[in-house]
């Protein structure tokens, strides 16, 4: 994702008391006068983030917290939590559906991966935004989102290997959908961190219909919060990306993508379909190899 520094309540009431009807509404005031119209839901803008964005601001400080080991797990959205913070062996963990230790842990490894970064910038669209930003030769790419009144760490990933530009997204739409596709092939070809490490963050990307259905869970998986395999996943994410010194992903469709993976000085291509998420924003619902 090409970027650049820039990123109801409906309420009826019934008043049953005594009898007959209620009186017809006039559509006047206690005075007489007109009752002005209700004025339509302020709508949440959605764009390029400024730099003095609470989201951008929020972003630029997490990525810092990593880099210094400082990262905190109640920083993390509910989702991420129980992506990067398994298995939950324990009876509190099940509880909570994530390991705050194996949360941590990830936390830890992600940040000593950072080497010289810069500020993040990227689009924002309703309670979300994602974000990119340069890791030394590399980059890293960040999705926020609101929750508890906060903006929360919702997806961080690093990417080691060049990857074409693209145009700027017009759209939230396209924003999300080019992060969703970007972050799966970081997650496959990616050095930085171990495949252990990348294997939550691909899942994460993925619709949970094909997450189940491609990586069936063994048995066993469930019991440690997962709904997936992660050694089925690991494998395919190595023949998809293993030894990749470069990606390319061109849109194709409204909802499709068509991505490049070379290595060894041959490229492979797939086709990339996307669903809206609804969680919000977009996921991974089919990768071929063509």
């Amino acid at each position: 994702m090409k970027t650049t520094r820039p990123a109801v309540l409906l309420a009826a009431a019934m008043a049953l008391a005594g009898c007959g009807q209620p009186p017809a509404p006039t559509n006047k005031d206690d005075k007489g006068g007109p009752v002005p119209a209700a004025a339509p839901p302020a709508s949440i803008p959605s764009g390029p983030v400024a730099p003095t964005d609470a989201s951008s601001v929020a972003a630029e400080k997490l990525v810092g917290d990593l880099r210094n080991t400082a990262a905190d797990p109640n920083k993390l959205s509910p989702a991420f939590l129980k992506a990067v913070g398994l298995p939950a062996l324990s009876a509190e963990d099940k509880a909570k559906g994530y390991n705050p230790a194996a949360a941590q842990a990830w936390l830890n490894r992600a940040g000593a991966a950072l080497t010289q970064i810069g500020p993040p910038a990227g689009f924002t669209a309703a309670n979300s935004a994602v974000f990119t930003g340069p890791n030394g030769a590399g980059r890293y790419l960040v999705r926020m989102s609101q929750a508890d009144g906060s903006w929360k760490l919702d997806w961080f990933g690093l990417g080691t290997v060049a990857a074409n530009e693209v145009d700027q997204p017009k759209t939230a739409d396209e924003a999300f959908q080019d992060f969703a596709v970007l972050g799966f092939l970081d997650a496959a070809t990616s050095t930085a961190l171990p495949r252990e490490d990348r294997v939550p963050l691909a899942a994460a990307l993925l619709s949970t219909n094909y997450r189940t259905t491609q990586y069936k869970a063994h048995p066993g998986d469930a019991d440690q919060g997962l709904d997936y395999n992660r050694a089925t996943l690991g494998n395919s994410l190595d023949g998809i990306g293993q030894g990749a010194t470069a990606v390319r992903r061109t849109r194709t469709g409204a909802d499709a993508f068509r991505v490049e993976i070379t290595r060894g000085g041959a490229a492979r291509t797939f086709a990339v379909k996307l669903v809206r998420d609804p969680a919000g924003g977009w996921a991974i619902d089919d990768v071929k190899g063509e």
